[in-house]
């Protein structure tokens, strides 16, 4: 059994006890004990806000022992919590709207997170924060499901994403914002950014689709196994700064038993994503007290770089601010993240490419989208036309490079 330590505030450790759908006996009887402290509760409201836990927070309490905490406080969860739940609601309806016009449309779309994380994990619409709508569609699908946004009223809410000349087959993901600026559409024909690796193909998706009843309706939604991996990649993405992400992670191996761990490492090896899987599978287990089976826990703490990430970013989770002395520098974390050295070698060329104007100016305007690829081979060569051969800035540009490599 874990429980949050003493370094924590006492509003933390108090958030991180009501972080859960089943309350156990001794995660009940901490709660009880910190609420005999003084709670500052609109810092408490605050952060639970922040990590997207309020529902979660709500229920805990006025499941635990509502009487001891301030009727003007628990009338403002409760009011939070009404207001979530209705909120939802409307997303889910649109949502399954939006797949019966697909479908119309022999367009294959299949939604991730959002209600149907909220439905799959959590149990109820109710108990998990979101505000947008994610669907992943494929590449050739790509283009009509804009389409059929946008003759409902959508519009686009980034112009980056649909510049002429082939950006929109380019970007990852496109948002769209509906008629009344009160629901977002994120549109995705890739799951995470290239440099995360994780990239299904039609085999695959189609493969690990399931059903699910969501009010009501049946609707097809990727595996837990293959969630699971979504999952760890999103919080890696960020980091793991938000404590809902690894509510998430927890709460659907809460509700699914059984997954089966034989092919959730399947994939993970496959897309080089095995460290992303033990630092959310360590991390939930350390802070949430996730179960996990002796195996697979086992198989995860053989990973010490792992362990090492889980303690660096549970020391930074509840701390405020982008320059926090000692925090997880994102470019490092990303490397480490990475056990495959191809990969980190990978992610290193493509962050010094991303970095120098050359690539992001003169280059990326001469070369059409079919012929990006070349970006990476003209990189040394333009280096060189820029800088000259003897020149002291390619020698700190290459020598940048080396020492991320190191």
């Amino acid at each position: 059994m874990s429980l949050p330590n003493e370094r924590m505030g006492v509003e933390q450790q108090l958030l991180v006890c009501c972080a859960r759908i089943c309350m156990d006996s001794a995660h009940a009887e901490r709660i009880r004990l910190l609420l005999q402290q003084t709670i500052n509760w609109p810092f408490l409201l605050q952060i639970a806000h922040y990590h997207g836990v309020m529902p979660l927070l709500y229920r805990s309490l006025q499941a635990t022992c509502p009487e001891e905490i301030p009727p003007a406080t628990l009338d403002k969860l409760r009011d939070s919590f009404r207001t979530n739940l209705v909120r939802n609601e409307i997303l889910a309806r649109e949502l399954l709207t939006l797949l019966d016009l697909f479908r119309a449309q022999g367009i294959s779309a299949i939604p991730f997170k959002g209600p149907t994380l909220a439905t799959s994990a959590y149990g109820h619409l109710s108990l998990r924060q979101f505000g947008d709508l994610d669907l992943f569609v494929p590449k050739c699908d790509l283009l009509r499901a804009c389409e059929v946004l946008v003759s409902q009223g959508y519009r686009v809410n980034d112009q980056v994403h649909h510049r002429p000349g082939g950006d929109l087959l380019r970007a990852k993901y496109h948002p769209f914002v509906g008629q009344d600026g009160l629901v977002r559409v994120d549109v995705q024909w890739m799951i995470a950014d290239s440099q995360f690796s994780f990239h299904l193909d039609h085999e695959d998706w189609r493969a690990s689709l399931v059903p699910i009843s969501m009010t009501g309706m049946s609707i097809f939604i990727f595996s837990p196994e293959v969630v699971l991996l979504i999952l760890c990649v999103h919080g890696s993405k960020h980091l793991w700064t938000k404590l809902q992400w690894l509510c998430d992670v927890a709460e659907l191996l809460r509700a699914y038993p059984k997954l089966d761990w034989e092919r959730v490492n399947a994939y993970a090896r496959r897309f080089g994503s095995q460290r992303m899987l033990a630092v959310a599978g360590l991390f939930a287990h350390d802070l949430l007290g996730t179960t996990l089976s002796t195996d697979v826990l086992e198989r995860m703490k053989q990973d010490k770089v792992a362990q090492l990430l889980v303690g660096q970013l549970r020391s930074q989770l509840f701390m405020a601010g982008d320059t926090i002395p000692g925090a997880v520098e994102p470019s490092f974390f990303y490397l480490q993240m990475r056990e495959r050295w191809r990969n980190q070698a990978r992610y290193v060329f493509r962050l010094c490419v991303a970095r120098d104007p050359i690539i992001t100016g003169r280059a990326s305007r001469s070369l059409p989208v079919s012929l990006t690829f070349l970006y990476y081979l003209l990189w040394p060569i333009l280096l060189i036309g820029k800088y000259g051969l003897r020149s002291q800035k390619l020698k700190i540009t290459i020598s940048q490079w080396l020492e991320r490599m190191g």
